[in-house]
């Protein structure tokens, strides 16, 4: 299981990202670009003030031990990192290949190691 707390003071909206081996490899030979792992992308889950929110509920280490994700307020706070992802504005859960989204982000990996279940706080 993967949740997020928000120890924020303001909202937060949660996007994730994870290894997925029935969503769609990119064709080098259309896409111009290496073969990439199939990775699903979901979002955008709002988590307010001192909650928390599943946003996978199954055994993690059944999955892949990395994971991805990005969150942000309207503040502008954002956790974040250096693996880029397009993603729309609103609700999506698709194969990272078939987002086409709205804008980039830049999410961060998230090491699990062998857990089944994480906790991720925002602060």
């Amino acid at each position: 299981m993967l949740r997020f707390v928000n120890n924020h003071a303001t909202t937060v909206w949660v996007m994730i990202e994870f290894h997925e081996s029935e969503c769609h490899q990119p064709d080098a030979s259309i896409c111009g670009q290496v073969s990439l792992e199939p990775w699903q992308g979901m979002g955008w889950w709002r988590i307010d003030p001192g909650r928390s929110v599943v946003v996978y509920e199954n055994d993690l280490d059944d999955v892949n031990r990395y994971w991805y994700y990005e969150a942000h307020t309207a503040d502008g706070t954002v956790w974040a990192g250096e693996y880029i992802e397009y993603v729309s504005y609103g609700p999506f859960n698709a194969c990272s290949d078939l987002l086409n989204g709205d804008y980039r982000i830049g999410m961060r990996e998230l090491d699990i190691g062998g857990s089944s279940d994480y906790t991720v706080t925002l602060t």
